[in-house]
C-alpha cells in the first residue's frame, strides 16, 4: 500500500506566488469590511494580480490555453458588455478573474494547501478572540459568511488528518479541524454546519477502507438495518437543522418561489449580469399583490441575494448560465489525480463543500468567500493537462504590452475612485451645510457612479436642498443596481415636495408592496392623505396600521400605531 501522505520539505512552488497568495488570503478578510480602507481592497487585489501575471508572462516562453481560459474570456467580455450593471464589486471580480488565470498557470505543491488551512485556523482564532458574540460574527463581520469561509477550507485539513501516519501531524490537523468545527457551530451557520457534516462523512468513507470492508462482510439484513439507521439519523439531523430558526427557512422558501417564477419568465439568457437586486423586489411586490394574505408576508425583506447560487445564476444568466456552470464543475471534478492525489483530492472535497453551501447561501456574492473559492479552484485548475492550444513567445510579449495598457487604465480608475470616495467620506462626516455638501458631491458623482451608497446619500442631500426632481433622477439610476423600499419612500417624499400627489402615493404604495411587513410606508401614506384632506383613504390606512402585525416592535412603531389610533378616534 502506498504511503498515506508525504509532505516534502522541498519548496517546489515559486516563492513569489506563494508569498503573494499568503498575504492576500491573510490580510484581505481583515480589510474588506472596514469602511476606513475604502478602495484599498481593489488596489490590494489588483496589485497582486499584476505582479502575478507579469511574473508569469515574462518568464514563460509559451502560454497553454485550457477550457477554463475560454470561460475567463467569456466572463470578461460579458462583464464589459454589461457595463450599465456594474457596481463597486465588479472591479474586484475582474481582479479575481485575472488572479484565477495566474493561479491556474502556476505550479503548486502541497505547501500551498498547508498555508491555506493555517490561515483559516488563524482567522478562526482571531474571530473567537476579538469578535466573540452569539452567534459568532467573526472576521467577515457576518456570522453566515464567516461560517461558509471556514466550511470551504475545512475539507483540506480533515483530509490531511485522515491521510497522514505521522502522530505530530495528526495532532496538528486534528486541532485545526476541531477548532474550525467549533468556530462554525459558534457562527450558527446552518449551511456551513450541513456542509462540514456531509464532507466529514464523505471524506471519511472515501479515505477509510474499514467501512467499505465491513460493508462487504455483513449480510443483506445487516446492511438494510445500517442503511435505515443512517437514513433516520440523517432525516432527524436535517429536521432539526431546518427547524432551527424556522423563520429564516420560511424566508428562503419565499425567495425560492419568487426566483423560480423569474427564471420561467426569462429562461434562456436571464435578466443579465448583476440584476438580481434590482429585479427581484419587483417580483416580490407582484407576488404579494397577487397573494395579499400569504403566510410569507411576515418573512419578506429587501432581498439582495437569492440564497441559492443555482437559482440566482438561473435568474441572471438563464439556463445557459446554469449549463455552463455545471460543465465547469464537471470539468474540475474530472481533473485526473495521478501523482498529485494528495493535492487534488482535498481540493475536490473543497469544491464539494462549495456546492453544498451554494444550495442555501450566497458564497459567490461576497468578495471575501469568492476570493477563497477563486484561489482553491485556480490551484485545482493548475493540474489540468487537457490543452486546447498555445501562444508562442512573440505572442506572449504582445499580451504583456496589451495588459500593461489595461493595467495603467484600471489602476488609474481605482485611484480616482478612491480619492473621490475619501472626499465623500470626509464631507459626509463634516458639519457643513447641505448645499455645500451638494456642491462637493456634484464634483465627484461621475467617479462614484457605480457606488450605490454614495448615489443614495447624494439623492438624500439633493432632496434636503429642495432639488427633488434631480434627486429622483439619481434614485432612478440606483434602481438599476438595487431596489429597496427606502428608495421608493424617498422618491415619494420628493414627489410630495413638488405637490405631485399621484406619483407620491404610487411610490409609497409600491414601497409597502415590496416589503409588506414594514409599517413606515403605510405611515407615509396616512400622512399624505391627512395633508391633502383625503379622510376616507386616511382612515382606511389608519385602520390598517392599527391591525398591522409588526415584525420587530419598537418605540417608533408604537408611536405610529398611537398616531393611527388617534386619527381613527378623531375622524371615524
Amino acid at each position: 500500500m502506498k504511503s498515506r501522505l508525504y509532505i516534502s520539505n522541498k519548496w517546489e512552488t515559486n516563492l513569489l506566488p506563494s508569498t503573494l497568495l499568503t498575504c492576500l488570503l491573510f490580510f484581505y478578510p481583515l480589510i474588506t469590511n472596514n469602511i476606513n480602507y475604502g478602495y484599498l481592497k481593489e488596489i490590494f487585489v489588483f496589485s497582486i494580480s499584476i505582479i502575478f501575471i507579469l511574473h508569469y508572462l515574462l518568464f514563460k516562453n509559451r502560454i497553454f490555453i485550457y477550457i477554463y481560459d475560454i470561460y475567463i474570456a467569456i466572463g470578461i467580455i460579458y462583464i464589459i458588455f454589461n457595463i450599465k450593471n456594474w457596481d463597486n464589486d465588479t472591479y474586484v471580480i475582474i481582479c479575481y478573474i485575472i488572479l484565477f488565470f495566474c493561479i491556474s498557470k502556476t505550479r503548486w505543491n502541497i505547501n500551498i494547501l498547508l498555508i491555506i488551512i493555517s490561515i483559516s485556523t488563524i482567522h478562526a482564532l482571531i474571530s473567537i478572540y476579538n469578535n466573540y458574540t452569539s452567534p459568532l460574527i467573526g472576521i467577515m463581520r457576518n456570522s453566515g459568511i464567516t461560517g461558509i469561509y471556514l466550511a470551504i477550507t475545512y475539507p483540506i485539513g480533515f483530509y490531511f488528518l485522515l491521510n497522514t501516519k505521522d502522530i505530530m501531524q495528526k495532532i496538528i490537523y486534528g486541532s485545526n479541524s476541531v477548532l474550525i468545527i467549533i468556530s462554525i457551530y459558534l457562527t450558527d451557520s446552518r449551511s456551513a454546519i450541513l456542509s462540514i457534516s456531509i464532507c466529514t462523512i464523505y471524506i471519511y468513507i472515501k479515505s477509510s477502507n474499514t467501512i467499505i470492508n465491513h460493508i462487504r462482510k455483513i449480510n443483506i439484513k445487516q446492511t438494510t438495518i445500517c442503511i435505515l439507521l443512517f437514513t433516520s439519523l440523517g432525516i432527524l439531523f436535517l429536521y432539526n437543522l431546518i427547524n432551527h430558526r424556522k423563520d429564516s427557512v420560511d424566508g428562503r422558501i419565499l425567495i425560492y418561489k419568487i426566483t423560480t417564477k423569474m427564471i420561467f419568465d426569462k429562461p434562456i439568457l436571464g435578466f443579465g449580469y448583476n440584476t438580481f437586486y434590482s429585479v427581484y423586489p419587483d417580483y416580490q411586490a407582484s407576488y404579494f399583490s397577487t397573494n395579499p394574505d400569504s403566510k410569507y408576508k411576515i418573512f419578506a425583506d429587501n432581498t439582495k441575494y437569492g440564497f441559492n447560487e443555482v437559482l440566482q445564476i438561473g435568474v441572471e444568466y438563464g439556463i445557459i448560465g446554469i449549463i455552463l456552470t455545471l460543465i465547469f464543475i464537471i470539468y474540475l471534478l474530472t481533473i485526473k489525480t495521478n501523482e498529485n492525489k494528495f493535492i487534488i483530492s482535498p481540493l475536490k472535497y473543497s469544491v464539494l463543500s462549495i456546492l453544498i453551501v451554494s444550495l442555501s447561501s450566497y458564497p459567490l456574492r461576497r468578495v471575501e468567500t469568492l476570493l477563497t473559492i477563486t484561489i482553491l479552484i485556480g490551484i485545482l485548475a493548475s493540474f489540468e493537462k487537457r490543452i486546447l492550444f498555445s501562444f508562442n513567445k512573440i505572442q506572449c510579449k504582445l499580451l504583456i504590452i496589451l495588459f500593461s495598457f489595461f493595467s495603467f487604465s484600471f489602476i488609474g480608475s481605482i485611484i480616482n475612485r478612491k480619492n473621490a470616495y475619501t472626499i465623500w467620506q470626509n464631507t459626509k462626516n463634516t458639519s457643513i451645510s447641505d448645499k455645500e455638501k451638494m456642491t462637493i458631491y456634484n464634483s465627484i458623482k461621475d467617479k462614484l457612479k457605480y457606488d450605490t451608497q454614495f448615489l443614495y446619500n447624494y439623492a438624500v442631500i439633493l432632496s434636503k436642498c429642495q432639488k427633488n426632481e434631480e434627486s429622483n433622477i439619481h434614485l432612478d439610476k440606483i434602481l438599476t443596481h438595487m431596489n429597496t423600499s427606502s428608495i421608493w419612500i424617498l422618491k415619494g417624499n420628493n414627489y410630495k415636495n413638488i405637490n405631485n400627489l399621484h406619483e407620491a402615493i404610487k411610490c409609497y404604495t409600491y414601497a409597502s408592496k415590496i416589503v409588506p411587513n414594514r409599517i413606515f410606508p403605510l405611515y407615509q401614506l396616512m400622512l399624505i392623505y391627512k395633508e391633502y384632506n383625503k379622510q376616507n383613504q386616511m382612515i382606511k390606512i389608519a385602520k390598517h396600521i392599527k391591525e398591522f402585525n409588526v415584525k420587530i416592535p419598537s418605540y417608533t412603531t408604537q408611536k405610529i400605531k398611537e398616531e393611527a389610533n388617534e386619527i381613527i378616534s378623531i375622524y371615524n
